[in-house]
């Protein structure tokens, strides 16, 4: 069953410096929004068993489901949305957070990453909104792991 939590590239062959590159050679809205939806491609298909409320982040445009494993003490998420873009956001955010171990994690560094990305200047209000919610999500995720 955790086998799935393994096959995605994000946070193995697709890494932060990666799609930070990705996001400074881009040209524009258009060449942004390519690398967004390239990312979304390389989401692992989630289950239906997580497409429940469950696994479902509220307060997002549009509908998002997130969960996660530990392996090997590292933190390995799947996630998915029914939006193409934000698709792609989720996968800006799982190649900076997949094969983390919880202790490692650093909420400074991850803004800072979507920072220098500068998705903030190219996104609608609601799509800023919920990549917030997503991030808020995930850092309390690294948080409670923290904790334990």
């Amino acid at each position: 069953m955790n086998d799935i939590f393994l096959q995605s590239k994000l946070g193995k062959e697709i890494l932060p410096d990666e799609v930070t590159a990705l996001f400074q050679n881009a040209k524009g809205w258009e060449g942004r929004q390519r690398a967004v939806f390239h990312l979304s491609r390389q989401l692992t298909k989630l289950p239906e068993r997580y497409r429940t409320d469950e696994f479902k982040i509220d307060g997002c445009e549009s509908q998002v489901w997130l969960t996660f494993q530990i392996i090997g003490g590292k933190i390995y998420f799947l996630a998915d949305s029914d939006s193409r873009i934000v698709k792609g956001l989720l996968g800006i955010l799982l190649a900076a957070v997949n094969g983390v171990p919880p202790q490692q994690f650093s909420d400074f560094e991850l803004n800072v990453y979507l920072s220098q990305l500068g998705l903030e200047n190219y996104l609608s209000e609601s799509r800023n909104s919920g990549l917030k919610i997503i991030e808020n999500e995930i850092i309390t995720i690294f948080e409670g792991l923290r904790l334990k």
